[in-house]
């Protein structure tokens, strides 16, 4: 009896702890879309990621060089999408989109400033 007890404790913490550190969130790297890239395809044409779920969708983009990407929005709470010192969006509401244009290479982390938690990364190749 004092098993189920503490079983019971131990799903309720592990269940705080996971609302806590990240509210249960997951994340994935599927394509959203016949406009969107994922890590193991390089795009030319422009790139669609969802924000929804309180995911980026894909997370991990890779393009070329000049490709534009498009974030949007589909939750019903704001969330701005920020790379340190490069991009970042402001607040974006349930369907409002942010556009960058990348034109040079390299590899560009990002995350939602309001849930940090949130991450993505777009790769642009020559």
């Amino acid at each position: 009896m004092k098993f189920l007890k503490l079983g019971g404790m131990l799903a309720l913490l592990v269940l705080i702890t996971t609302l806590i550190s990240g509210c249960g969130l997951t994340y994935t790297t599927q394509p959203v879309n016949s406009n969107t890239a994922n890590s193991n395809s390089v795009s030319t044409s422009p790139v669609s990621i969802s924000i929804q779920d309180y995911s980026f969708n894909p997370a991990t983009v890779t393009v070329k060089t000049g490709t534009t990407v498009t974030w949007t929005n589909k939750d019903s709470v704001s969330h701005p999408v920020k790379a340190d010192g490069i991009w970042d969006s402001g607040p974006l509401g349930k369907d409002q989109s942010f556009s960058r244009t990348f034109s040079q290479a390299g590899t560009f982390n990002y995350y939602c400033s309001a849930h940090p938690r949130m991450k993505g990364t777009i790769i642009v190749k020559d």
